[in-house]
């Protein structure tokens, strides 16, 4: 009579797979990896966004200034509520979430006078703040030979995330912009 082999598991050698202990390494090293690597790249991410938001304010300034040569006749860059919906006007006091020196709310670019639209962008997303320094500032004018109109000594927008993230953006007499990371004063 045959004896029976008694029962064993035999592995084959030709299986494809992970083990438990392979897939427990590999899942606990992603998380460490992406504990780090998270927080990082959500401050890549807020400031990309924020140098786009400077970007378009410098674009504006500097389409205001290039239409002032152009047309022969001053050309102001403001604040405005609601751009994007179609009021014509600068704005001088506070509006929603905006203080009356924060740029946060949109800006125009106008042909004074004409009352004539050349550009406009409407509020900047939720946490963004564009403080003018001196809280005066509230328009830019650039006359016909492309200088700015009045005295901006020392005039410059900081804008921010949630109060992080500064990027100013100074504007000498001359009209020139420029753009200096984390700080709050403007070289002269």
């Amino acid at each position: 009579m045959p004896v029976a082999k008694p029962f064993t598991l035999r592995r084959n050698r030709n299986a494809h797979g992970f083990t438990l202990i392979e897939l427990i390494v590999t899942i606990a090293i992603a998380g460490i990896l992406l504990a780090i690597g998270i927080p990082s790249m959500r401050e890549l991410i807020i400031e990309t966004r924020l140098s786009g938001n400077v970007n378009q304010f410098i674009a504006a300034a500097t389409f205001a200034r290039s239409e002032a040569i152009k047309r022969g006749r001053p050309v102001t860059i403001c604040r405005s509520v609601k751009a994007e919906s179609g009021t014509n006007t600068c704005v001088t006091t506070a509006s929603g979430e905006c203080l009356s020196s924060d740029w946060c709310s949109g800006w125009i670019v106008i042909v004074p006078g004409e009352n004539l639209i050349l550009l406009r962008q409407g509020a900047l997303p939720d946490k963004v703040y564009v403080a003018a320094k001196p809280t005066t500032l509230r328009s830019i004018t650039y006359n016909s030979f492309g200088g700015p109109v009045g005295s901006l000594t020392g005039a410059r927008l900081i804008f921010s995330y949630d109060g992080n993230f500064d990027r100013t953006v100074c504007i000498n007499r001359a009209g020139r912009i420029r753009v200096i990371t984390e700080s709050v004063t403007c070289p002269t």
